[in-house]
């Protein structure tokens, strides 16, 4: 099929805020995730579905771990049906599953079961009395009020905002000395974990091995995928494999960093059906009005019918920007959408690779 590009797309995998621990019935049907859920239980046994509905508001961390993965990858291969590609993409912290899938580097199943083992490998710790929280404060600024604090830094958000990981009783004391200060911050779910920081440093002992039995031949990351664990200055870790997965999972998370490679004029696409990053992305860019931005609708708690005409709606502001050719194959009508959204499972339409 050919393509006439004026814009290039971008696609933003979001990372930990992506879990719903109360999924729609949108979400548990939607034929590619129901189809690539399949697949994952043939292949490893592993019933992702009956899981998710059966922890329901308590999840492990590899339940949230494996569904977000698993969820971004049917995203993906929705796209993928309707003709879209990215130019470029960027995984938000544990978004960076998905986006080994999105490069090719693995298939989508390994993808989800190797953010499902990290997670177990956390799950199995026993360490899981963590906290994290969003606080609106440069890096340099907290870690000099708050340097001998227990807490750390664990992402990059914008020059002004960041996430902060330790201990609950830690990072609650942080919290109330913000507040103090007028500093605007809040805690968010972490399901009582310390992501992205050295608290995380054990796994590096105790998920290798696990890691290294799934991966056996890593693949080099693409030029297309903008890490968001490996600054774009540092040539280390090219392979996605093990070690490049535990630093993410041990390191601050360098979103900040990774928007900087975003083009100008460029149409973003954040593969989730709500917005959780627009903000940071936009205060990041140096030409925040030039960007379009958008979710894919279709997994939003609506009728089949709001389904169709929200996500048409996103297809044809791809058009109107001539992102996309107007064939019809691409699926701008609303009985092709019809079909994507609702159709057989067994169509052969979605391809799980």
């Amino acid at each position: 099929m050919s393509t006439t590009q004026s814009k290039p797309i971008w696609f933003i995998f979001p990372g930990l805020e992506a879990y719903d621990p109360s999924p729609s019935v949108s979400i548990l049907t939607f034929p590619p995730f129901v189809k690539l859920c399949s697949s994952l239980k043939e292949k490893t046994g592993f019933n992702l579905i009956e899981t998710i509905t059966s922890e329901g508001s308590s999840p492990t961390l590899a339940t949230v771990f494996a569904t977000i993965t698993a969820l971004q990858s049917s995203l993906i291969i929705f796209l993928k049906s309707l003709g879209i590609a990215p130019d470029g993409f960027i995984g938000y912290g544990i978004g960076e599953f998905a986006a080994s899938y999105m490069d090719g580097c693995y298939d989508a199943e390994t993808a989800i079961i190797l953010a499902r083992t990290i997670g177990r490998k956390i799950d199995d710790s026993g360490f899981r009395r963590g906290a994290m929280a969003l606080v609106h404060q440069n890096e340099s600024e907290f870690s000099s009020f708050f340097s001998n604090s227990g807490v750390y830094v664990s992402a990059h958000n914008t020059d002004n905002c960041i996430t902060i990981a330790g201990s609950q009783k830690n990072v609650q004391q942080v919290l109330e000395k913000l507040k103090m200060d007028k500093i605007k911050c809040s805690p968010i779910a972490s399901y009582s974990t310390a992501l992205h920081c050295s608290q995380m440093d054990y796994l590096k002992d105790t998920a290798m091995e696990s890691l290294y039995r799934l991966i056996d031949s890593p693949k080099p990351r693409s030029n297309k995928w903008v890490s968001t664990t490996v600054a774009v200055t540092e040539d280390c870790l090219r392979l996605s494999c093990p070690r490049y997965f535990l630093r993410n999972i041990t390191s601050p998370i360098l979103f900040r960093e990774a928007c900087n490679e975003l083009p100008s004029n460029v149409i973003i696409i954040e593969v989730n059906y709500r917005s959780i990053l627009e903000s940071f992305v936009k205060s990041n860019h140096k030409a925040p009005e030039s960007i379009i931005y958008l979710t894919v609708p279709c997994l939003d708690d609506m009728d089949n019918n709001a389904k169709i005409t929200s996500t048409g709606q996103l297809f044809e502001i791809l058009d109107n920007n001539n992102t996309t050719s107007t064939n019809d194959t691409i699926g701008l009508s609303s009985d092709r959408l019809h079909f994507l959204l609702k159709g057989s499972q067994s169509s052969g339409v979605y391809e799980v690779r």
